[in-house]
């Protein structure tokens, strides 16, 4: 059976794009690559044209579309907390196309945004599972810190004013300068993305959309495993790898 690779990003554009980019790499290395689209109550305009023009350009880059999903998420919560609520709903399609993919290809990896961390298949089908960041290495290195800044006080980012968050590798950021989603712990998102940070570790690997030169401090504190304070030397750590998705052309 051929190697194959299933890439499987979050519902946005932002997202789709440098995963196709990535499976762009991954060619180059004689791999068959699906890149698996979610259902969605609403797809952004150019998802269509951006599946289109690449199939086109690149056919040994699949597409599968996973069927409708049955429910819907809560109309009345924020609109970040809904899109986590798609990716849910549809971890059973997903689950279920991998594990038939895997009947006919030998799937070799599954590369999972990290917004769709709960749709890791290393427990239901022992697959290798690595988790694709689409922003920088400093972005990725506060997101992994952030169960850290958690548990290090009770108060809210925005409790802190403009106190100096201390996080590996970068320098001091103001708790006022956290993304808004994130600046009261007790909302719904902020507790959802502050599981998603902690599943992190859980990865076989970490690819980041980024170019080592231009950010070599934060990609050397998340391969030392700075980015969480309690890692001792017995627990085990995913690998790192830079993901420089815009040389591919």
């Amino acid at each position: 059976m051929k190697e194959a690779v299933v890439l499987y990003p979050a519902p946005g554009i932002g997202h789709l794009v440098p995963m196709v980019e990535l499976a762009k790499l991954l060619l180059l290395h004689d791999f068959s690559v699906t890149v698996v689209v979610m259902d969605t109550p609403v797809n952004h305009p150019s998802i269509d044209s951006v599946i289109a023009r690449v199939s086109s350009a690149y056919p040994s880059i699949s597409f599968h579309r996973l069927p409708p999903v049955f429910s819907v998420p809560d109309p009345e919560a924020l609109c970040i907390v809904r899109f986590l609520d798609v990716v849910r709903l549809n971890n059973p399609q997903f689950l279920h196309f991998v594990a038939s993919h895997s009947q006919t290809y030998d799937v070799r990896a599954v590369v999972l945004d990290f917004f769709c961390a709960e749709a890791d298949v290393t427990a239901e089908l022992r697959l290798p599972s690595y988790f694709f960041w689409t922003s920088g290495a400093a972005d990725l290195a506060i997101f992994l810190y952030m169960p850290t800044l958690h548990f290090a006080t009770h108060l809210s980012f925005k409790d802190l004013d403009d106190a100096p968050l201390h996080i590996p590798a970068l320098p001091p950021v103001p708790a006022s300068h956290m993304p808004p989603d994130v600046m009261d712990r007790n909302r719904e998102f902020y507790k959802r993305l502050l599981l998603i940070s902690e599943r992190g570790p859980n990865a076989d690997g970490l690819l980041i959309n980024a170019f080592e030169s231009m950010e070599i401090q934060a990609v050397r504190a998340l391969r030392d495993g700075n980015w969480k304070a309690e890692t001792t030397a017995t627990e085990a750590r995913p690998s790192l790898m830079i993901d420089s998705t815009q040389q591919a052309t």
